[in-house]
């Protein structure tokens, strides 16, 4: 019996390795074991009494700087290993200790690594944040998918401030600007909070991707050749999906023929978009280059930027689970045309599809315009 021992113990911890629908894999969601499994940053603290249930929470209790009135960022996290599961919910109970004044940030991120233990990569998954109102509110999100070929995920509980003491008002930001020489903290009522019950359940257990997956060979084109269609955009922009900011122009182009258009406006602040994006299959692990040609538009009132990136999918004709590819290409602040070129893109394991997106950002109010043309993703070889 003693020669069989340790390999009975072998078998059962990878059993307990394995996920189970419906349970949480969140270590101490409820706080009863006071902060135990969880990473708090100070000054945030473990509450004994101030949970859902009279019982423990977290407390989120950031200050603002002295100087400029902004809360940065304080965070407390559990890294978890998602071991064999795929799809998730998330459930989540949060108060206001007070509301305030003005709008400060509480939020739970859900954020996915390709190493166990949160140290490779990093893919955001989602966020919650509360609505401004008073009692315990119930955040959750549903149909929660891991992203390609993720072996570890972090839950973080986050406060920061989403306005500074310069948007308070010339009065306010006086104040506050006064009282930091004499190192006193800002007078105006921070909106403190409580975290409680947090739960991560599996709701989907995924297969393991075989070492040598299937090759669909009617996807797979020659080396060099370009898998995206209409990738000039000379007559139209058909085969790509256009966002409303978005249109075709017929003379705009690199070499004066058609073009891809984005334009970006924004009443204030800076903000992000998609132009157009479009899905190719490719049916085998292979290395790739992609490429695009940019030049902001001369009518533009505002800066702004862009980015050319992929994301690789599990199944065709992008479905099934995802990761964004960290390589991408932004182009610089200056006139004329840019080929903007990015190398070197490995597909990940299990991966059958790409989608190749433009995105456009401006930089503050305004509006801000650029041409796309001459769009590739190529196979440079296989692996």
């Amino acid at each position: 019996m003693k020669r069989f021992l340790p390999l009975l113990l072998l078998l059962l911890s990878s059993n307990a390795m394995a996920a189970s629908l419906g349970q949480n894999m969140i270590n101490n969601g409820d706080f009863e074991q006071s902060s135990q499994y969880w990473q708090l940053q100070t000054p945030l603290s473990w509450s004994a009494n101030n949970g859902a249930d009279g019982s423990g929470s977290i407390l989120m209790n950031a200050e603002a700087a002295l100087r400029d009135g902004y809360i940065y960022a304080k965070t407390a996290s559990q890294c978890i290993q998602i071991e064999n599961a795929r799809n998730f919910s998330l459930n989540a109970s949060f108060r206001y200790d007070s509301l305030p004044i003005e709008r400060y940030g509480h939020e739970i991120h859900v954020v996915w690594y390709d190493g166990d233990n949160c140290t490779k990569g990093g893919q955001q998954g989602t966020f919650l944040r509360p609505k401004i109102k008073n009692g315990w509110q119930n955040l959750y999100s549903k149909n929660l998918t891991a992203s390609l070929n993720a072996k570890s995920v972090k839950i973080v509980l986050a406060q920061n401030q989403h306005s500074s003491a310069k948007e308070m008002g010339y009065l306010k930001s006086f104040l506050v600007w006064v009282l930091s020489w004499f190192n006193i903290a800002s007078p105006f009522p921070l909106a403190h909070g409580y975290w409680d019950n947090i739960s991560l359940i599996p709701t989907k257990l995924s297969q393991a991707i075989p070492d040598n997956p299937s090759v669909n060979s009617k996807y797979v084109l020659p080396a060099g050749e370009n898998y995206l269609k209409n990738s000039a955009f000379d007559k139209d922009n058909q085969h790509w999906r256009a966002y409303s900011e978005s249109q075709w122009t017929a003379e705009d182009g690199y070499h004066n023929r058609g073009a891809l258009l984005g334009t970006i406006v924004s009443p204030s602040g800076s903000r992000g978009t998609g132009v157009a994006y479009q899905c190719t299959n490719f049916g085998l692990p292979q290395i790739f280059e992609m490429g695009v040609r940019f030049k902001q538009s001369e009518t533009s009132t505002q800066t702004g930027g862009g980015r050319f990136r992929v994301t690789w999918y599990e199944k065709e004709n992008c479905q099934g689970q995802s990761t964004t590819d960290r390589k991408h290409i932004d182009p610089k602040p200056m006139s004329g045309w840019q080929n903007l070129v990015v190398k070197n893109l490995k597909s990940p394991s299990g991966a059958t599809s790409a989608r190749v997106s433009i995105i456009q950002s401006i930089k503050g109010e305004g509006e801000f315009s650029a041409y796309w043309d001459d769009a590739y993703f190529k196979a440079v070889t296989n692996y």
